[in-house]
């Protein structure tokens, strides 16, 4: 039987994931088409990045003002806030799977397509071929992601 206080507060977690990224765009619900969040809550530093549909083009976090009509602060100490508020999320993650005595999943990748206001997840517990857990992998893992997203959108929720 499904534990549904783990399933409600894993939902919160990805559903805070999601918000912080909303939040870096200001809340900007008029160009935003979705929101891609990556996390690995299992190494120290709980590594995370995001990327947008904005005005249906896909891009970077960096990128952000190439596409959207209200430019957004894309200063490194905002952004390095941000990622530090994801990462207290994904440790949160990693500690609630351990308390239920699951494996945590070495990647989450979250797709909150905000025209439909749904959100997709895909858990991963094993590394896509090729990463082998090496500093800098899940950097390569997550760009790997994003290039597959902007050549077919439907492969942002497929297994690695």
């Amino acid at each position: 039987m499904p534990d549904t206080d783990f399933d409600d507060q894993f939902g919160l977690l990805a559903q805070s994931l999601v918000a912080i990224a909303f939040e870096y765009v200001n809340f900007n619900e008029d160009e935003l088409d979705a929101i891609y969040v990556f996390g690995s809550p299992t190494n120290d530093n709980c590594f995370n990045n995001f990327f947008y549909k904005i005005n249906g083009e896909i891009v970077s976090g960096r990128r952000l003002n190439t596409v959207l009509k209200e430019p957004v602060d894309l200063s490194t100490e905002r952004a390095t806030a941000f990622f530090a508020q994801a990462a207290l999320q994904l440790a949160a993650v990693a500690a609630l799977f351990k308390k239920q005595k699951e494996e945590v999943p070495r990647i989450i990748r979250l797709v909150y397509n905000a025209r439909e206001e749904a959100l997709g997840l895909q858990l991963d517990h094993k590394l896509p071929s090729g990463y082998h857990g090496k500093e800098g992998d899940m950097a390569g893992i997550f760009m790997d992601w994003l290039d597959a997203v902007k050549e077919d959108e439907a492969a942002a929720l497929a297994p690695f």
